[in-house]
């Protein structure tokens, strides 16, 4: 309920507890401040219907019990996911292609002095 850019605090109906209208009245001065401090913002609230989430299922589950590691963690995130690709398909290439290079380097199989070239000479000079 807004009235004049500020809101007010809700009225009690015959579904509403009075745990949610303590809640709603914390929530109306809590924006009420953020309305008076930034007064040329825009501030969007949503939610859902306290009556959805209080019911429950009546229906028996009928699926197996859960167990193991899955059922209790989500090992495969989005961001694993793309962590892995990026690893497997970008940098193991990479590396694979820089080792084979780095093992194609060849050197002469002789490693002694040049022939043209004498110490001696040098310091005689």
């Amino acid at each position: 309920m807004v009235e004049h850019g500020m809101l007010s605090s809700p009225t009690p109906s015959h579904n509403t507890t009075f745990s949610a209208l303590i809640i709603d009245s914390r929530l109306a001065r809590e924006l009420n401040t953020i309305i008076s401090v930034f007064p040329n913002h825009l501030v969007v609230l949503s939610g859902s219907s306290t009556d959805t989430l209080n019911t429950r299922s009546t229906e028996p589950n009928l699926t197996w019990p859960q167990v193991g590691i899955f059922a209790h963690y989500q090992l495969l995130t989005p961001g694993l996911i793309t962590t892995l690709l990026v690893t497997f398909f970008i940098l193991v290439p990479i590396v694979l292609t820089g080792i084979s290079a780095l093992a194609n380097i060849q050197s002469p199989l002789r490693t002694g002095v040049p022939q043209g070239y004498s110490a001696q000479e040098k310091k005689s000079q």
